[in-house]
């Protein structure tokens, strides 16, 4: 059994799988299942916007220091051991979340939750992709990231399917699925280090133009941080208001799951790096557009259910796309580009639901705070579109001077 489990960690597809498990649990559960039941949760235990939005802040908050964490966490060091350590502390804070109806403890756990998911994603993204790169398989590269709407769809059905409307119920189901997906992945992930490719001359002259688009892609992923969940956080909400009640906005979340799950397939039908980086522009600007329909008609049903989808899509796609790039951006290191990448990523998210709220507070309405995010959004399609103009003059410089 042993010898088993040891060749298949070997084979670069069970690690892909192994990656879109853990994925499928710390963000599908452990950071977006707070999302579908926070109406749930402030039905039953009676708290109001402020403690909610304190809720999400500290879940962003733990995601940047985890990103922190595992950005300055030595390249040789070993990671399982630790990266396991992640596993059990998404798994109990889930769990967690239905044991108490204290708002201190939910601020710690939803704080641990953050920072663990964050560790994953970085560790296993980094791995996973390295994993495919050695194996010339880096087509395959996005489908790590369909694990996340897997997850988002999975809670959302079981939310609409189960006849239970109780929040506490429903966190320990969750916490028990993460458990049981985790304890897979676990097994199916390699447990040797992420090796780094060979440092040649060649590999150097390949990426130094991809390198110089460093900052536009960490600029570009940060604001969308800002813009993406300034629409997650809000468009439930806005069904509710069109519709009322838990199902309507399950659906909706479903909808957000399910467009990402092929969203793998659609983003990355090729890995070379111009063509990465002209979808990665194609994503944004059809994430802005998804956010504009809402903003304008935001009670209508249509409008948003339009949202959700290209909201699910793009937001699967963005992520991939970006990560995906770190091996050609910083191919000696690929985590430590991730990590800066989330870190950006998290503190985008930290700041978008603050400015969001002192907006609807003065405005009266979450209309100024969709649109100012889809013009950040915009942003980031615009310095994304400035990162393949550098690479083109790289190239034709290089064929100029005959290298």
């Amino acid at each position: 059994m042993t010898n088993s489990i040891s060749t298949a960690r070997g084979n670069p597809l069970v690690a892909l799988c192994g990656g879109i498990l853990a994925l499928l649990v710390v963000m599908g559960i452990g950071r977006f299942a707070y999302t579908l039941l926070l109406p749930l949760m402030q039905q039953q235990f009676g708290f109001g916007p402020r403690a909610a939005g304190w809720l999400a802040s500290a879940n962003y908050l733990g995601y940047f220091v985890g990103s922190l964490a595992a950005t300055a966490w030595p390249l040789r060091r070993a990671t399982r051991p630790i990266l396991l350590a992640a596993f059990i502390a998404s798994t109990l804070t889930s769990v967690g979340m239905g044991m108490t109806g204290s708002l201190g403890a939910w601020l710690a756990l939803r704080f641990v939750s953050g920072a663990a998911s964050a560790w994953v994603f970085v560790f296993v993204s980094a791995l996973v992709l390295t994993e495919l790169r050695e194996a010339k398989l880096e087509r395959l590269t996005g489908w790590i990231y369909g694990g996340v709407g897997v997850g988002i769809a999975l809670t959302a059905t079981l939310a609409l399917t189960l006849p239970v409307r109780n929040a506490s119920q429903l966190w320990i189901l969750f916490g028990a699925i993460s458990g049981l997906v985790l304890t897979t992945a676990a097994l199916l992930l390699p447990v040797r280090p992420a090796l780094n490719p060979p440092n040649t001359d060649e590999s150097r002259r390949a990426t130094e133009w991809a390198r110089r688009g460093r900052g536009l892609l960490l600029f570009a992923y940060s604001l969308e941080g800002i813009g993406y969940v300034v629409s997650a956080t809000f468009i439930v909400a806005i069904v509710h208001t069109a519709q009322g009640g838990f199902e309507s906005g399950a659906r909706v979340w479903i909808i957000v799951g399910l467009a990402g799950i092929p969203a793998c397939v659609l983003w990355t039908r090729r890995a070379d790096y111009q063509k990465s980086v002209s979808r990665l522009a194609t994503a944004y600007w059809i994430q802005a557009a998804g956010i504009v329909a809402v903003a304008v008609a935001p009670n209508s049903i249509v409008a948003a259910l339009a949202s959700a989808a290209t909201l699910g899509a793009t937001l699967v796609g963005v992520v991939m796309l970006t990560i995906g790039l770190a091996p050609s951006i910083d191919p000696e290191n690929p985590r430590r580009t991730v990590g800066q990448l989330t870190i950006g990523f998290s503190l985008g998210q930290m700041t978008g639901p603050v400015l969001a709220g002192y907006a609807a507070d003065h405005f009266g309405s979450f209309r100024v705070a969709l649109l100012s995010s889809a013009l950040l959004i915009a942003m980031s399609a615009l310095a994304t579109h400035a990162m393949n103009g550098r690479a083109t003059a790289k190239v034709s410089t290089q064929d100029a001077s005959g290298t």
